[in-house]
């Protein structure tokens, strides 16, 4: 038992028993090899996904079926402003309420929300500001059509939705207004 407990540490790509021929040694060389391949694929295609996700602007978050969060991107981090470990397994629920546009009424759970067909809602940041996102799910299926997850992917376009607020309420006021109105565009340069 200690020596299979100390070549599992050492995570081999294969082993040997005595007596062996030469048979089992090539077969189980390449065997090993072939292991060392696949793992080293693996991690060049983990590493090149996670800098990939990492120079994206937009928080991406992965969630399991559970609502736990399994990964956040730097700008994920940056929008809730804490770092990856105070994230990771958090419930997204709990570290990002989601609220309704429409009607400011909180969905009770990210899966409740995924049941609307709505794109838009809002949430407030520490300083109890609204902030309007864009918001897009996909699900992480399997090989049998099984939802394993989800990835969720923010876009803050709170500044677009107040100036277009504003110009609202101006052409509102501008429209009701009694008086004639003349716009023009000022010269910087003068």
């Amino acid at each position: 038992e200690d020596v299979i407990r100390r070549a599992k540490a050492s995570t081999p790509f294969g082993f040997l028993l005595k007596p062996y021929t030469a048979k089992m040694v090539l077969i189980t060389t390449e065997m090993a090899l072939h292991k060392a391949s696949i793992e080293r694929e693996s991690k060049d295609t983990k590493r090149r996904l996670a800098v990939t996700l990492g120079t994206l602007q937009n928080p991406i978050f992965s969630i399991n079926p559970e609502g736990l969060i399994t990964y956040a991107n730097p700008a994920a981090q940056q929008f809730l402003e804490k770092p990856l470990h105070a994230i990771l397994n958090q419930s997204f629920d709990k570290l990002l309420p989601l609220y309704c546009m429409e009607d400011l009424r909180q969905y009770n759970s990210f899966l409740d929300f995924l049941d609307t067909d709505l794109d838009k809602v809002i949430c407030f940041d520490k300083n109890q500001e609204k902030v309007y996102l864009y918001i897009q799910v996909s699900a992480l299926k399997d090989f049998y059509n099984s939802i394993q997850g989800y990835v969720i992917s923010l876009n803050d376009f709170t500044e677009r939705f107040l100036l277009r607020a504003k110009e609202s309420m101006l052409a509102s006021a501008l429209a009701s207004s009694q008086e004639g109105v003349i716009v023009t565009e000022v010269d910087p340069i003068c």
